[in-house]
């Protein structure tokens, strides 16, 4: 099985916090350096926060899971 996993690439990060307020289950937080976080166990795979992210930061990976 394909699990898709969103990640939040730091190099591109602004911290502009858009990513933040876009996740309707608040699955992002921001780290002690201030940078936003996706919690994994929280996140639901909607998307929004790739969607709101303009310096496309937000990307998605894919792992196999047995």
């Amino acid at each position: 099985m394909l699990l898709k996993r969103y990640i939040i690439l730091e190099d591109r990060c602004t911290s502009c916090q858009h990513c933040i307020t876009a996740c309707p289950v608040g699955a992002i937080t921001l780290s002690a350096q201030g940078k936003p976080e996706i919690q994994i166990a929280k996140c639901r795979r909607c998307g929004a926060c790739k969607k709101a992210c303009q310096h496309r930061a937000v990307t998605t990976r894919v792992k196999l899971r047995f």
